[in-house]
């Protein structure tokens, strides 16, 4: 058997496969993301599948397989969200997924391990009245990441004040540049996405309508973001 590999991660991704395995994206600490399968972990015996929910944060064991790094063993350090919360339990889910598909394996982002362990300390603290605009703040926080971060300052053609958020441009446009198919955005939601540029701030002046809209621009954003994404990918692995 190959020499034993310990990792310190976050799961972002269970999946099960036929009747006993599991296919796992893990975010490990040295910010990169890994896949791995834990074989024998669907059981209800299996000591491994105790410990592989998404969000959870695991020390794990590794070897090197054929096709792929095999899980051996698995620490539990600690589980996010597991209240009685459905929110928050969705969104962690949604952060997780989002990791997920932006990172590509082995492809490192200094600082986004700590940013994810970070998030989830703090998902699991923040009052359920704030969970969907701190969600906003993360999904923000991811796109840069990413290298996606919209441009929410000022209009992307001139310079003028934003008015609304084009999807296909990646940001704001000016009330003389604006599409038909842009979003007209508020002004408290302009100010409270320019404030999501460097750390969370709770929107004490946003109505829920503004908050579930913001979140409803920013995802379909992503999917715009992540589209693009994987056509890039296909293209290259083509």
């Amino acid at each position: 058997m190959s020499d034993i590999i310990y990792e310190h991660g976050i799961v972002l991704r269970s999946d099960i496969s036929g009747e006993a395995n599991r296919f796992l994206s893990i975010l490990i600490d040295s910010d990169e993301k890994i896949k791995a399968v834990a074989r024998g972990s669907v059981g209800v015996s299996s000591k491994l599948g105790m410990h592989l929910l998404v969000g959870d944060e695991i020390s794990a064991g590794l070897v090197e397989g054929k096709s792929s790094l095999v899980m051996v063993s698995a620490d539990l350090m600690h589980r996010f969200s597991q209240e009685k919360n459905l929110a928050k339990i969705n969104f962690l889910m949604k952060i997780c997924q989002l990791l997920d598909d932006f990172f590509i394996v082995n492809d490192t982002h200094v600082g986004l391990f700590d940013f994810a362990l970070k998030t989830f300390e703090n998902l699991d603290s923040v009052s359920e009245k704030d969970t969907r605009p701190f969600y906003v703040y993360v999904l923000f926080q991811i796109l840069k990441f990413a290298g996606f971060m919209p441009e929410v300052e000022k209009c992307m053609e001139c310079g003028d004040l934003p008015e609304s958020f084009s999807l296909e441009q990646g940001g704001a446009l000016c009330e003389k540049h604006k599409n038909e198919n842009d979003i007209k955005l508020t002004d408290r939601s302009w100010k409270f996405l320019q404030k999501q540029k460097e750390e969370f701030s709770v929107p004490e002046d946003l109505s829920e309508n503004e908050i579930m809209e913001l979140q409803n621009v920013l995802d379909a954003y992503s999917d715009e973001a992540l589209g693009g994404l994987r056509g890039v990918r296909g293209r290259l692995i083509s």
